[in-house]
């Protein structure tokens, strides 16, 4: 008669953990590879992503494998620190807003250039939102139509909703910074 062995149960270890992470970040990488971000502009040149600094409403700081690289987003123009809308500081509201929107998660940016300050240009987004969208779609920023017409839908509801700078008032941004 046939003699049945159990089977054991084989443990975990360090090396199967390991090989887990490797083939979870390739198929993190391969996604994003695959799918890139939808633009009707011209072609992305490359893509970025890392933990982004919020420098102000439309500028980040991306720490990514290649290095810390300032990232402007491509086709907003967002109150600038200083700037007031009304009796409301919408600078430093715009500057929170993306800040809170981001939340120290991971940002993935496709880049479309470079502007004349050396900043990447580029359309970002965290867990599937477009950083851009958002902060026009919410009044924090204008679609900044001299560059782009990306995001003038998105403007266009958050002046006929009132949300944001839209309830105050205010000076676009590329005038106020041309007054001073």
């Amino acid at each position: 008669m046939a003699r049945i062995i159990p089977l054991r149960r084989r443990s975990t270890t360090t090396v199967d953990l390991l090989v887990a992470v490797v083939v979870g970040i390739a198929v993190f990488i391969a996604v994003l590879w695959l799918k890139p971000i939808e633009t009707s502009e011209a072609a992305p040149v490359a893509g970025l992503a890392g933990i982004a600094t919020v420098i102000d409403g439309d500028t980040l700081d991306v720490a990514t494998m290649r290095g810390r690289v300032r990232v402007r987003l491509d086709g907003v123009d967002a109150f600038e620190a200083r700037q007031r809308c009304g009796e409301t500081a919408c600078g430093r509201e715009a500057s929170r807003a993306l800040n809170g929107l981001i939340g120290g998660r991971p940002v993935v940016c496709v880049e479309h250039g470079v502007d004349r300050y050396d900043r990447v240009l580029a359309r970002c987004r965290v867990d599937g939102e477009d950083l851009g969208g958002w902060m026009v779609g919410n009044g924090h920023a204008v679609a900044y139509r001299r560059y782009s017409h990306a995001y003038v839908a998105e403007e266009n509801q958050a002046r006929a909703a009132g949300f944001g700078a839209w309830a105050h008032g205010f000076e676009a941004p590329e005038d106020w910074r041309h007054a001073r």
